[in-house]
């Protein structure tokens, strides 16, 4: 419902612009809480969702009937300790962000030449962070550890880590295409006809707003169906990493995580 609120007011604020009218009218509270409510809600919702991807995994390694007949009641302690190590790894991911822009904003108005030098290496950098979660969510052991280790086992294999992430993001793009677009064409033709003061009954009955309501529950579930893919190809990678620097499968890492 945020999320159809935000667009709303985005489609005023671009009539009104083509209006010739001042956008700075329509930023007021309700605006502003909307969009926060639409940002907490994206986190908490992509929290969620790692949080039950990764207990699904980690059961999958521990019981013998792999996921046949898991319940809820199972999964509960796995998914709310994920949950504060996914919101852990998020607070601390900020701090490093924070850390590293201090260190690369004074490098990069130093001279071209350091500029040229900080961004390859920023990217470098950051590829072999991205098995951070896995690592973390895996392995209890302590977010600084995590955060080295990820480097320890991801700079050998960082061609793979690109690849299956530009894999994995290309499949994850067309899964969102297929469910975004509805969304998008529903959301065009209610603004065509309303910036054409057309009073078309579809463009203001009840039905086509819960129409497009529908339509926005299908984008956000098509959303996080298609991060599960990137989650899945990380996973993949980090077993990968795991076995080819320590020799110890992801299998035996999830199946030595203390019982919660």
């Amino acid at each position: 419902m945020t999320m159809n609120k935000v667009f709303s007011f985005s489609m005023d604020l671009s009539m009104l612009q083509t209006e010739g009218g001042d956008p700075l009218t329509l930023m007021n509270g309700a605006f502003f809480l909307n969009y926060v409510l639409l940002m907490v809600c994206a986190m908490l919702g992509s929290f969620l969702l790692m949080s039950l991807v990764f207990a699904l995994i980690q059961m999958y390694g521990t019981r013998e009937e792999r996921l046949v007949g898991v319940t809820l009641t199972e999964l509960k302690p796995l998914i709310l300790n994920n949950l504060g190590r996914c919101m852990m790894l998020f607070l601390f991911m900020i701090l490093v962000m924070l850390v590293w822009a201090l260190v690369l904003v004074p490098l990069a108005v130093l001279s071209l030449w350091t500029l040229l030098l900080t961004i390859p290496l920023t990217f470098i950098c950051f590829v072999p962070l991205c098995l951070m979660s896995p690592v973390y969510l895996f392995e209890k052991i302590s977010i600084w550890n995590a955060f080295v280790k990820s480097f320890r086992i991801g700079f050998p294999t960082w061609g793979g880590i690109l690849a299956i992430a530009f894999i994995m993001s290309l499949i994850s793009a067309a899964v969102q295409v297929v469910v975004v677009l509805p969304y998008e064409v529903a959301v065009m033709v209610k603004y065509f006809f309303t910036l054409s003061d057309m009073s078309n009954e579809a463009t203001v009955s009840g039905g086509y707003n819960v129409f497009l309501y529908l339509l926005s529950v299908l984008m956000t579930f098509g959303s996080y169906l298609a991060a599960v893919f990137s989650m899945l190809g990380l996973v993949y990678q980090y077993g990968h990493a795991s076995e080819l620097a320590d020799n110890v499968s992801i299998t035996s890492d999830i199946e030595n995580f203390d019982n919660l």
